[in-house]
């Protein structure tokens, strides 16, 4: 059994591959980059870990939030049904589900798969012989996982606050064209405020703040040593706990599906895009401002990956001291964007809309 009207693709990021793809099978096409933007998702995120294990770091502040969905007139249902049955189900209607699950737990990551974290997707596409058939955003190819396997990484609780729970979502139908132009324009307000003023402490601005104090005390918190999976062996090793989080942190930033540099470049590539598109200079400003972080976070990133196990107690604290000043730099060109599209909302959306082009679901595509 297998949707044929499913196409894989690999992508930049789990989630938006995963729209990207099952909205291409309605025959709806957007760039993820657009997808990112219209979700509404972009942001921050930081949960410090009580003992000296790596502290978590994610890009993006809501998971999953069906805005984009929303905003492009597609009905989309959710369940939190635990068990093969409901997949089967939708795949027996024909409907790809969009499966949120714990990265960890993908057999065919491999030594990849790094620390638990249930925020990743998959798009369940097939089953045949207590096999299902999922397309991931990180494989060039469809991959197979064990029936037992799949639920196992659906209902994970190894990564809190950030567990799967068992969420699915599948396309139940694509209602009309939406006004790329206004709808733009709300997602970026949406997400300026919650960036701002996020709804707790640990996300946006004031996540970002705390990042940056947290950061400093790591000389103090991540001490002794942990378990690790290192990627040349793919073995767990006890490797110094300022490594692993280190390390841990480059991985987050470069590797686990952000697209690279935090999605701080594919939400600055949206910006771009939908700025071109109705002319807004201030959506342009911002987006080369975002592009500067982007830049820094992915070079941070690639360097934290550079470190070996056996790298010297002093050369892990020189990279912590890059660490510090590169986050404050960040801090600051991210508050500037943030601060520069104050105001954008609904008033500039029906100003810009009468002047779009009608040919705007082109440019996104």
């Amino acid at each position: 059994m297998y949707i044929d009207a499913y196409q894989h693709r690999a992508g930049m990021n789990c989630e938006t591959t995963c729209m990207r793809n099952v909205l291409a099978v309605s025959g709806v096409e957007f760039a993820e980059e657009v997808l990112l933007g219209l979700d509404g998702g972009f942001g921050f995120g930081y949960f410090e870990r009580r003992d000296n294990g790596p502290d978590i770091v994610i890009g993006r502040q809501q998971i999953f939030s069906g805005q984009a969905m929303r905003l492009l007139g597609v009905r989309v249902r959710s369940s939190q049904a635990s068990g093969s049955a409901i997949l089967l189900d939708h795949l027996k209607h024909g409907r790809p589900v969009i499966a949120r699950v714990d990265l960890s737990e993908l057999p065919y990551w491999n030594n990849h798969g790094g620390a638990p974290f249930g925020g990743y997707f998959v798009n369940v596409v097939g089953y045949e012989a207590g096999q299902f058939t999922v397309s991931d955003a990180g494989f060039e190819q469809l991959q197979t996982i064990s029936e037992e396997a799949l639920n196992k990484a659906r209902s994970s609780k190894r990564s809190p606050p950030i567990n799967p729970e068992n969420w699915c979502h599948v396309v139940d139908s694509v209602c009309g064209k939406a006004d790329v132009a206004k709808v733009g324009y709300f997602a970026v307000d949406n997400c300026v405020r919650e960036v701002l003023k996020p709804s707790i402490n640990n996300l946006g601005m004031p996540g970002l703040k705390q990042f940056a104090a947290g950061v400093r005390n790591w000389s103090q918190t991540k001490t002794g040593t942990v378990t690790m999976q290192l990627w040349s062996d793919g073995a767990n090793h006890m490797v110094p706990a300022l490594f692993c989080q280190l390390v841990s942190l480059g991985r987050a930033i470069e590797v686990f599906g952000t697209g690279g540099g935090l999605f701080r470049p594919m939400w600055s590539r949206f910006l771009q895009i939908f700025g071109d598109l109705v002319g807004d200079e201030r959506l342009l400003e911002a987006a080369n401002t975002m592009g500067a972080s982007g830049e820094l976070w992915t070079t941070l990133g690639r360097n934290l990956l550079q470190l070996g196990p056996d790298t010297s107690q002093a050369a892990l604290q020189a990279q912590l001291a890059e660490v510090i000043d590169t986050v404050e730099r960040i801090q600051q060109l991210e508050r500037k964007a943030m601060d520069g599209l104050r105001g954008v909302g609904p008033r500039a959306a029906a100003k810009a809309s009468s002047a779009a082009p009608s040919t705007a679901h082109a440019h996104f595509a």
